[in-house]
C-alpha cells in the first residue's frame, strides 16, 4: 500500500483548522480558554462579544501541513495575548467623548487617569488549549485507522 504522506498531513492539517476553530467559538461563547475564566472587563458586560467583529474576524487556515490563525483586526493580538497599551491624548479625548455622550463616570476617569498606560489582560480564543491537544492526538488515531496503519505497524512488531 503507498501512502502519500503529504496528503496525510494536509488531511491532519484540515482536521486541526476545525477543531481550533471550534475551540475558538466555544471560548466566545462561554468566556473561558482552556477552563480559565477570562478576567472581567471594567467597561462591558459583553467582553469581546458586542459587535461580534472581532469573533468574526478569526480564519484558521490549514496551509500545507500547518495552519495559520488570522485576523485583520488591530486588537486581536492583544486581547489573545494580553499586553499593554499606551494611553495617548487621542485615546483621553475619546474617553471625554464618551463620557459626555454617556455620563457614565468610567469614561471620566479614563480620561482624568494619571496612568501612562493601560494594561490588557489576557482573553485567549485561539491557539492550542489541552481540549484542542487531546481532540487532535484521537483524530490522529482515526486516521490512521482507517489507513489500517496501526495494524500493519503491530504486526511488523509481533514478528
Amino acid at each position: 500500500m503507498e501512502l502519500d504522506k503529504a496528503k496525510i498531513e494536509v488531511a491532519l492539517a484540515r482536521g486541526l483548522a476545525l477543531l481550533m476553530e471550534q475551540e475558538t467559538a466555544h471560548a466566545f461563547r462561554t468566556k473561558q480558554w482552556g477552563g480559565r475564566a477570562w478576567k472581567p472587563s471594567n467597561i462591558s458586560a459583553n467582553l469581546l462579544i458586542s459587535s461580534s467583529m472581532l469573533r468574526n474576524s478569526i480564519h484558521h487556515t490549514a496551509m500545507g501541513n500547518q495552519v495559520e490563525v488570522s485576523s485583520p483586526l488591530p486588537y486581536a493580538n492583544i486581547h489573545n495575548e494580553g499586553g499593554r497599551i499606551p494611553i495617548t491624548p487621542k485615546m483621553r479625548a475619546f474617553f471625554w467623548a464618551r463620557y459626555k455622550e454617556t455620563k457614565d463616570p468610567i469614561y471620566k476617569a479614563c480620561a482624568l487617569t494619571k496612568k501612562t498606560h493601560i494594561d490588557i489582560p489576557q482573553r485567549q480564543f485561539a491557539g492550542i488549549s489541552q481540549y484542542t491537544d487531546e481532540a487532535f492526538a484521537k483524530l490522529i488515531d482515526q486516521t490512521l485507522s482507517q489507513l489500517d496503519l496501526l495494524g500493519s505497524v503491530k504486526a511488523k512488531i509481533k514478528r
